[in-house]
């Protein structure tokens, strides 16, 4: 995985005007933006040796958020939605309480706070 990121990073570079959430908008396209924060919530939950990348790109996708006017309240709205959109795939109903939506919630309101 380290290396996929490594090598998207490198790839950016050579644009003209390099998008520092380049990385991000690939992995929304392959998972979706909810899903992919959902996963980043899961995977820091592990001490694996990725831990330090994942927390990274985590903080990069909250920076887009923030960037893109995404508050809290918004958040809690769109992660409310009872069902798991993935793009190309029919959705697929969850259960009343995903604890991966309130992770990204929480975690997402500690960045705000500290960089709205």
């Amino acid at each position: 995985f380290s290396t996929w990121v490594s090598y998207v990073t490198k790839l950016n570079k050579l644009d003209e005007k390099p998008d520092e959430f380049a990385v991000i908008i690939e992995l929304q396209k392959r998972f979706g933006n909810l899903e992919l924060a959902k996963m980043f919530s899961a995977a820091l939950k592990s001490s694996g040796p990725n831990k330090n990348l994942i927390s990274s790109l985590q903080a990069l996708q909250f920076k887009r958020w923030l960037a893109d006017g995404i508050t809290p309240n918004k958040l809690d709205t769109k992660l409310a939605h009872r069902t798991l959109n993935l793009p190309g795939v029919a959705p697929i109903p969850l259960s009343d309480f995903d604890n991966r939506s309130t992770g990204v919630l929480l975690n997402y309101v500690d960045f705000y706070r500290a960089n709205a």
